[in-house]
């Protein structure tokens, strides 16, 4: 609802055409925090009225605490909110992008976050880290930005890169995202994978 969105908005304080990004889910060292705030102060460079609204239950202080680091954003451009699940998809559905990165170890090899389905059917692009499946390879790209690494560098330049979000660009992500990461799917990829070692079982 359009509507509500905008009262939403308006309600936050932010002017309707910053540039907006989100982040969904706990905050943590393994979340890359420290990371997404030096991409952060990048795009403000480019975008100065830009905001970063994060989706948690979890202290604000974990972000707060290291700003001192990070001298280009005021506390007043950053937002936490806690919103009940159903109301999830209308406060993200004014991101321009969503953002999540994981730092690399042998356990994330597998990894295949959640979220970025969750994402991707509410047409919301990403920026996001190679991780698990999340590759170019296999993404969408445009107009997400999938970094090799969490360089110094690749921040700054996925910044650079950073666009507001663009109706035309997002258009086929949810189609995207139900033929991969659907229940129907996965229930159908483990069947297929169970009748294969049955039929070898009994060889």
């Amino acid at each position: 609802d359009e509507q509500m969105v905008n009262a939403i908005i308006n309600e936050l304080g932010i002017y309707q055409r910053s540039p907006i990004i989100s982040y969904l889910g706990s905050l943590g060292p393994q979340y890359g925090i420290n990371e997404m705030l030096v991409f952060f102060q990048s795009l403000k460079q480019k975008y100065p009225l830009a905001k970063f609204i994060f989706f948690t239950k979890d202290n604000k202080s974990l972000v707060l605490n290291l700003l001192k680091d990070y001298p280009g954003i005021s506390e007043d451009d950053l937002f936490f909110l806690f919103v009940e699940r159903s109301k999830i998809p209308v406060y993200l559905s004014f991101s321009d992008f969503s953002i999540f990165f994981y730092y690399p170890s042998y356990s994330r090899l597998a990894c295949s976050p959640t979220k970025f389905a969750e994402l991707l059917g509410m047409n919301i692009p990403v920026i996001c880290n190679h991780i698990g499946n999340l590759t170019k390879s296999f993404v969408p790209v445009p107009p997400h930005i999938i970094l090799d690494s969490l360089s110094m560098r690749n921040l700054e330049d996925a910044a650079d890169r950073f666009k507001l979000k663009d109706k035309t660009e997002v258009k086929g992500m949810r189609d995207f995202a139900l033929q991969n990461f659907s229940l129907d799917k996965g229930v159908g990829a483990y069947y297929k994978i169970y009748n294969i070692l049955v039929s070898r079982s009994c060889q």
